[in-house]
């Protein structure tokens, strides 16, 4: 009888016909958790992959926060960034857009004064969201208004068609056209706090 139960199981086994319940069960069970698996092992190498990008996310969002938490000047409502990096007109303007916000824009000329007066670095130039690309028309570039004041340093404002862009002159709160070029620090501004 054992000899009968041994070459009935090893030619099921052999012929891939189980045909004992328990051991049918057994094969579909294992069958069924090795595709959970797959799928597990699939779940969790995305899951990986987005804990890792989610990493890196939040490590610069915190490291940028933590720098610019110190650079932000509260006035009447708006919120102005002094950077430390220098750039060139153009990159500053979409570096503010990526803040949030836009290249400084005055509307009077005692909130220059006021933001000029916070800058923390007086020794250098900072670009501000003004300039005459179209020769003569000096806009905004956060809305493509014209100016209504101009506060120039003496001599400056019709420098001619490569002195586009325009910066506060060092520690001085007049304003001065240069080429868009060049490096300066930037002032951005965000509408609220």
């Amino acid at each position: 009888m054992d000899f009968q139960f041994g070459f009935a199981l090893l030619l099921s086994v052999s012929t891939g016909v189980l045909s004992f319940p328990f051991i049918t069960k057994s094969k579909s069970e294992v069958v069924n958790m090795r595709g959970r698996i797959g799928q597990l092992k699939n779940k969790l190498e995305t899951m990986d992959q987005k804990l890792t990008s989610l990493e890196s996310d939040f490590s610069w969002l915190g490291h940028n926060f933590t720098v610019l938490e110190r650079k932000w000047y509260k006035h009447n409502g708006h919120c102005y960034y002094y950077s430390e990096d220098k750039t060139d007109w153009f990159k500053a303007e979409n570096n503010c857009r990526q803040l949030g916000g836009y290249m400084v824009k005055f509307d009077e000329k005692t909130e220059s004064d006021e933001i000029s007066s916070k800058r923390p670095i007086k020794n250098t130039h900072y670009w501000i969201g003004l300039s005459d690309l179209n020769e003569g028309e000096y806009r905004w570039s956060y809305d493509q208004t014209k100016a209504i004041f101009f506060p120039w340093e003496h001599g400056w404002g019709a420098k001619g068609t490569n002195n586009n862009c325009v910066a506060f002159r060092y520690g001085l709160a007049e304003w001065v056209d240069f080429p868009c070029h060049r490096q300066y620090q930037y002032i951005c501004e965000v509408d609220f706090c």
